[in-house]
């Protein structure tokens, strides 16, 4: 995984600005939009993949994690007093059965995987 960082303001400590977040032991997410958003989500797939190991014993899936991130972001998007979401994830980790997974969830609530994605502000010329 790699990201471009932008420091928005000299001021600010370059060190303190990050898009890679750690969810648990086996799965990280890049996350690119609002920040405010976006560690609102970490927090709930930290919470998520916390709890599915304490209820089932072992680590959650990449896909399990993106089908319940999904679902989450899809219900923000169907409400009119809700707003959505205005964060592009790409969660990649590596299973132990399936082995390494990448999927990307956009703000309406779909989720694709992939064998390699780019997203943000140069997706297609990292694409092509």
């Amino acid at each position: 995984m790699c990201t471009e960082k932008k420091v928005p303001d000299a001021l600010i400590v370059a060190d303190s600005v990050t898009n890679i977040f750690n969810i648990s032991d086996d799965i990280g997410a890049v996350i690119v939009g609002n920040m405010n958003d976006a560690r609102f989500v970490v927090q709930w797939l930290r919470q998520q993949a916390s709890s599915f190991k304490f209820k089932f014993s072992y680590e959650a899936p990449v896909h399990v994690l993106a089908a319940r991130l999904a679902g989450q972001m899809q219900k923000f998007s169907q409400y009119a007093g809700i707003r959505p979401f205005c964060v592009m994830v790409t969660l990649v980790g590596c299973d132990v059965e399936k082995g390494p997974q990448v999927y990307k969830i956009d703000p309406s609530g779909q989720s694709i995987g992939y064998h390699a994605v780019a997203t943000g502000q140069k997706e297609q010329e990292a694409v092509t």
